[in-house]
């Protein structure tokens, strides 16, 4: 395979490929640069699938290697690409844990996000025995670019019982409801309202699962159809004794409810908790400021302190030198984020910051910003702003897929 691909295009490929991976771990980062990445590793995939195919027997071992593989592969002819990708993932079990991808399923999984086809997951669900990537599967079915799969179908998902399938279902409440879509996700609408039942049903006999990860997924299904009872639930996990409260709950804290963070959320960021601090500038309110002053005074937690304070207020903290010990000669060279230059900025924005306003980079937070903010930024900030997005409207993109997949996604009126 590697001997009939021209070198220059499949080394382009790859180091924009490792950018691209790059930029999207990064705290932020704005869209066009990550958009002007994809669309030359974009050609660069392009140009390579059009090349003469070679016979492929098994994958490269190299992750970066396997995935531009199956990119190119499913680029070349989709169908076939993605019945060879099945083949290959015939006798894998779901994995367990659908956030943790191990060396054989990421490359599929990326390579699905990127590459595949809308309709490829009809061959997928086809099978008898189900890849382990029914995730990024279910995410196609339900992005409504592709077939739309029918009821029927979607009722034996339901029926399977499964937690691995039931994480990944209760991911795609589109996929659940065809009332999210318009126009409607289901080809029979005429069972739609039926469905609908079904769909929420579903989702509350998982309200109470033991798995957290499975029940803040359920929450979370809730929360997008808007059904009274997921609110309910999340508050009643949020009030449970601060020691005990799991990291999704809080997450779904700072997305859900971010005007009422929970006593454990403000506990833990208080003490300097990197994550807490992060989802308590999530929240976007004007008394996380002061918290995160006080982070930022504390060099163990200054570094995620400023990463928050730049996704709350957007002003990126300048570096100064750290103040040197006695004979600490390491000391002299390290520096850490300018906590002068953020009370300056406090001094001058409190009093014009009303106590009722959310905000996000310092931009107020509304029902037009917010999709707007997943647009213009990417990195970790502008996936928690899509994150949010895909609380209220249907259609939104997985955080993985190509970044212009979110500007082909209408805002609400």
């Amino acid at each position: 395979m590697f001997a009939a691909l021209p070198a220059s295009h499949w080394r382009g490929a790859l180091a924009l490929l490792q950018r691209r991976d790059a930029l999207r771990q990064t705290p932020l980062c704005p869209a066009n640069l990550l958009r002007s990445v994809e669309m030359r590793l974009a050609a660069h995939l392009q140009a390579l699938a059009h090349c003469d195919p070679s016979p492929l027997d098994e994958l490269p071992d190299k992750p970066c290697d396997a995935l531009l593989t199956l990119a190119v592969l499913l680029l070349r002819a989709p169908e076939q690409g993605a019945e060879q990708l099945a083949d290959w993932l015939g006798g894998k079990d779901l994995d367990p844990d659908p956030d943790q991808h191990n060396h054989d399923t990421a490359p599929l999984a990326d390579a699905l996000r990127l590459c595949a086809s809308p309709d490829s997951w009809r061959v997928w669900m086809a099978m008898d025995t189900r890849p382990a990537l029914l995730d990024q599967l279910l995410v196609q079915a339900a992005s409504g670019r592709g077939a739309k799969p029918d009821t029927t179908w979607c009722q034996t998902l339901l029926e399977l019982d499964n937690p691995a399938l039931a994480h990944a279902l209760l991911r795609q409440p589109a996929l659940l409801s065809p009332a999210l879509l318009s126009p409607a996700l289901f080809s029979d609408g005429t069972q739609g309202a039926a469905h609908d039942r079904m769909a929420l049903d579903y989702i509350r006999q998982h309200y109470t699962h033991p798995d957290t990860a499975i029940a803040a997924a359920a929450c979370q299904a809730g929360l997008r159809l808007e059904d009274g009872q997921a609110r309910a639930l999340l508050r009643t996990q949020l009030a449970q004794p601060q020691d005990d409260m799991p990291e999704d709950w809080l997450w779904l804290n700072s997305m859900a409810l971010p005007t009422q963070p929970c006593d454990a959320l403000w506990t833990r960021a208080t003490a300097g908790d990197g994550q807490a601090l992060l989802w308590l500038a999530l929240t976007g309110l004007r008394d996380a400021a002061p918290v995160l002053l006080e982070a930022l005074a504390a060099p163990r937690h200054a570094e995620t302190a400023a990463i928050a304070w730049q996704w709350l207020t957007g002003q990126a903290l300048p570096r100064r030198p750290r103040l040197q010990q006695v004979g600490d000669e390491q000391a002299s060279r390290d520096t850490l984020p300018d906590i002068e230059q953020a009370q300056h900025y406090w001094r001058q924005h409190q009093q014009q910051w009303p106590a009722d306003q959310r905000r996000a980079l310092g931009i107020p937070l509304t029902d037009a910003s917010t999709p707007e903010l997943a647009r213009q930024w990417a990195g970790q900030a502008g996936d928690m702003m899509l994150a949010r997005w895909q609380l209220t409207q249907a259609g939104v993109p997985d955080s993985a897929d190509w970044h212009r997949r979110r500007e082909e996604v209408p805002a609400h009126a």
